[in-house]
């Protein structure tokens, strides 16, 4: 940094970072703003702090550019940005995603609870069952893929389903009856 500069401003810093990253004649400033989907005069008016620089083109740069937000905002630091500063970016996306992860589970939530608010009291009971052996079971692929089959069966393929299912049951408990007969 030339000890003369004057670095007084968000502006001067800005346009300070882009000469040393290379940006220092006209067809470069041109280039930078293609480059960002910006106008050159926005860009200028961003220099002369005619124009208040956005956080979100401020976080392009760092990303993009690896030009410090620090630097330009609170005259901090150096105009590269580190390795730091980039990774507190990276941290901040992370944040929003959970969020939006965190909505997509209230949403599905509010849907169940509008989906259950008319069954009857062993219905309900049925799907929690299903709720606490999707959360006990190790092997989750193959009871949601039961369940899957199951439901897209048309009524004849479930009552037909419904019958083997009770045999097996029926094979299950016969056997667990005679390994506590045997045992006594």
């Amino acid at each position: 940094m030339n000890s003369k500069e004057d670095l007084s401003t968000i502006g001067k810093r800005f346009m300070y970072a882009l000469r040393m990253k290379g940006y220092i004649s006209n067809k470069d400033i041109a280039d930078f703003a293609k480059k960002h989907k910006k106008s050159e005069s926005t860009i200028y008016r961003y220099a002369r702090g005619d124009s208040a620089i956005p956080e979100s083109f401020l976080d392009s740069l760092l990303n993009k550019e690896s030009i410090s937000k620090y630097f330009i905002t609170k005259s901090k630091g150096v105009w590269k940005a580190s390795l730091e500063e980039k990774m507190s970016l990276f941290d901040k996306d992370t944040e929003v995603l959970k969020w939006s992860k965190k909505k997509k589970e209230d949403l599905n939530f509010a849907r169940m609870l509008y989906l259950c608010r008319d069954l009857k009291e062993g219905e309900l009971d049925l799907l929690g069952r299903i709720a606490a052996e999707l959360q006990l079971v190790n092997d989750k692929g193959r009871l949601r893929s039961l369940l899957s089959i199951i439901l897209d069966l048309p009524p004849v393929g479930r009552e037909t389903c419904l019958h083997y299912c009770m045999k097996i049951e029926k094979a299950h408990f016969k056997k667990k009856l005679d390994q506590i007969l045997t045992k006594k």
